[in-house]
């Protein structure tokens, strides 16, 4: 994907595979919105959104990043720092609902 893309959509029930463990958008230097449908990234369980300097918005679905039927995992990590420009963060019911660091 370009590392320039400002605008990045995902859409509901995808991304559920277990080789999917990490989210890295650090490297995003322009992205500007995240929006992430529900039941996404079911098995991802570190995020990270630091230093994402023009980003003003991150939205996520319902029961997003969230595997069903674990409880409390204290290796899963939500982060989301120096983003100067963030004006709005909208998280869905359930979504991180077994993350230990948010």
């Amino acid at each position: 994907m370009e590392k320039s893309v400002e605008v990045m959509t995902v859409d509901n029930n995808v991304c559920n595979s277990k080789e999917y463990t990490e989210l890295d958008l650090s490297s995003f230097s322009n992205l500007k919105v995240l929006e992430v449908g529900d039941y996404s990234f079911a098995f991802v369980d570190e995020v990270k959104l630091i230093g994402l300097s023009q980003l003003e918005r991150v939205v996520i679905g319902m029961n997003s990043f969230t595997k069903n039927g674990n409880d409390y995992d204290p290796n899963r990590h939500f982060h989301l720092k120096n983003c100067e420009r963030l004006r709005e963060l909208k998280i869905g019911c359930d979504s991180f609902s077994d993350y230990s660091m948010c």
